[in-house]
């Protein structure tokens, strides 16, 4: 299992993100050589969970810890992307769940 140790910085803030809102979506992120990049054109929006869901979710006390399947298979899915835009990431409890993305290859004339 991988490590916070091993991620980059702006892998650091996007999961920082993530954990402090708990619940949320973040929206119109670049995506460069796989690495999200934190700029003007990013859109936090945080989600107000009413009721039975709790966000109360367990944080690690440490600065190095291992990192969720949901957090490796995003930096994964990034990675694989390379260059492109996260139209959509949302987070439940401080984990990514869901991600649309859409591709930045440029496309060649018909």
């Amino acid at each position: 299992m991988r490590r916070s140790g091993e991620l980059s910085a702006p892998q650091l803030s996007l999961l920082q993100i993530m954990r402090e809102h708990q619940f949320g979506r973040i929206e119109n992120m670049s995506i460069r050589a796989g690495q999200p990049v934190l700029d003007q054109d990013l859109k936090v929006v945080r989600v107000a969970s009413l009721g039975g869901e709790s966000d109360g979710a367990k944080r690690p006390s440490t600065d190095e810890f291992e990192l969720k399947r949901a957090v490796c298979d995003l930096f994964d899915e990034l990675a694989r992307l390379g260059h492109g835009t996260v139209v959509k990431l949302e987070f439940k409890r401080g984990l990514p769940c869901r991600l649309e993305t859409t591709d930045g290859a440029p496309r060649s004339p018909r």
